[in-house]
């Protein structure tokens, strides 16, 4: 039995961004068994898994005036009228 501390950083491992080949197995022991196993056999899985927390991403500085330049630019204008009949 999972302690409330064991559960909620069980939960945090298994929240973290992982590929679906590695998720399936997680969905595969959500599917059978009790609630009870089902948090023992995530607990087994997470470990062999080796799953981690994810860490949050630093965020980026503001953006400024100075941080913005001009790369190209292309001006877009009608083309002239023609007649058909000259």
């Amino acid at each position: 039995m999972l302690t409330v501390e064991e559960a909620d950083a069980l939960v945090e491992r298994i929240r973290a961004p992982y590929p679906a080949r590695l998720l399936r197995p997680v969905w595969k022991v959500l599917s059978e068994g009790s609630e009870k196993e089902q948090g023992t056999a995530l607990a087994e899985l997470a470990d062999h898994l080796g799953f981690t927390p994810s860490t949050r991403p630093q965020p980026l500085p503001p953006v400024n005036d100075e941080d913005i330049h001009l790369l190209c630019w292309i001006a877009i204008t009608p083309e002239p009228q023609t007649s058909i009949i000259e």
